[in-house]
């Protein structure tokens, strides 16, 4: 007869737990019950190594906190990789969202692109007779 559940028997000569679902007996903390923890071990015994711990991390090439382009998965923080996956210009850590840009004078000077939250530019004017200039950071504001 085979029981519903494992059967829980102590050895005395150990006092360990002898039980068949217990994947690795050196590591306390690891046990069919334990909740997974990033750190590169199957904690809970499924089989998994930090299953339910990832999450997406952008590459970062301007280092400004934004980054773009395809993502990494891993539980742990990547060098030269953010997890918010909208910048606008990955290669200027001064266009971040909210980041204004002039466009190339076309008729007034007052065109300029606003970098979304999305990740994307919008196009937009600057008010009244405001024009937008160029600051040496590459954004640009409208006076």
């Amino acid at each position: 007869m085979t029981p519903a559940s494992p059967v829980r028997v102590i050895d005395r000569t150990t006092n360990w737990l002898v039980e068949g679902t217990d994947c690795d007996d050196q590591l306390a903390t690891v046990t069919p019950l334990s909740a997974e923890q990033c750190n590169g071990f199957d904690d809970d015994c499924d089989g998994l190594v930090d299953e339910t711990l990832t999450r997406a991390w952008y590459p970062d090439l301007d280092l400004d906190g934004y980054g773009a382009g395809a993502a990494l998965q891993s539980c742990l923080a990547v060098p030269g990789y953010s997890t918010l996956s909208n910048d606008c210009d990955d290669t200027n850590p001064a266009v971040t969202p909210g980041a204004m840009v002039c466009e190339p004078v076309v008729t007034s000077g007052n065109e300029l692109k606003i970098c979304g939250a999305d990740g994307g530019f919008s196009l937009a004017r600057c008010s009244g007779q405001a024009v937008c200039l160029p600051q040496p950071n590459g954004t640009g504001v409208c006076f």
